[in-house]
């Protein structure tokens, strides 16, 4: 079974608030659910932090986090979110941060046919990059560096951009990526994929050369299942 994606939901809200809470949801079951959100800067003016997330009987785990805009003093953040559980509940989804921010925009999407063993999705995941690109930069700076792939054929890659403002972004076609979603507004944030990814470093720029925070990640896909009976046919007495 190939790995496939669907869109739970996406958005954006400009109201200043400390918990922004999205469209309800409701995973299908034992599906990895990715969680993409960007802040636009604590009203306050305070430090960076990641926020916490908590909905849909779902324990979400973070992945990973990156700071920007700028790289040397971030105003601005992205961090992605997984979680899996077998049955989840449907309902919304509340994203949390220690202090108000100015702005939050969120992509969340699932992803079947993927392996389900560990805790909370942590086997669905191989490895996780990211990248913080000051604005002015060339479209080759506009990137997250993966390792090599552990399969190149089933797994799936998985590449997220926010940055501040409202450039479009540009999809490496050329590396044989799709865009699945982009929302634009003050702040904008975008997801790219490859199913059976072979390119390291999958370029992600938009229109203005912005600031941005990149994250990607490499998704395992679930163990192929032998046909029924097909033991028989390996010399294996059976007793038939």
């Amino acid at each position: 079974m190939a790995i496939e994606n669907a869109a739970l939901t996406a958005a954006q809200d400009l109201t200043d608030r400390t918990v922004y809470t999205t469209g309800s949801i409701d995973p299908t079951d034992s599906a990895l659910v990715i969680l993409f959100v960007i802040s636009d800067g604590n009203v306050g003016g305070g430090a960076v932090v990641a926020p916490t997330v908590v909905g849909n009987s779902l324990t979400w785990v973070q992945i990973h986090h990156a700071e920007f805009n700028t790289i040397a003093t971030p105003v601005d953040s992205v961090t992605m979110f997984r979680g899996l559980v077998a049955s989840p509940s449907a309902g919304t989804v509340a994203i949390t941060y220690a202090e108000d921010q100015n702005s939050a925009t969120w992509i969340i999407r699932e992803f079947t046919g993927i392996d389900t063993s560990g805790t909370n999705g942590s086997g669905a995941i191989v490895q996780a990059v990211k990248n913080s690109i000051d604005s002015g930069g060339a479209d080759a700076d506009y990137k997250v560096t993966f390792a090599s792939f552990t399969d190149t054929t089933n797994n799936a890659a998985l590449h997220c951009a926010g940055q501040k403002g409202s450039g479009t972004f540009s999809v490496d076609s050329g590396a044989g990526y799709t865009e699945l979603i982009e929302v634009a507004g003050t702040t904008t944030c975008a997801m790219q994929w490859n199913l059976g990814n072979t390119e390291l470093t999958p370029q992600y720029p938009d229109s203005a050369s912005r600031a941005h925070g990149q994250i990607g990640i490499e998704i395992k896909a679930a163990a192929s299942v032998a046909p029924k009976g097909a033991v028989g046919h390996l010399g294996i007495n059976l007793g038939w």
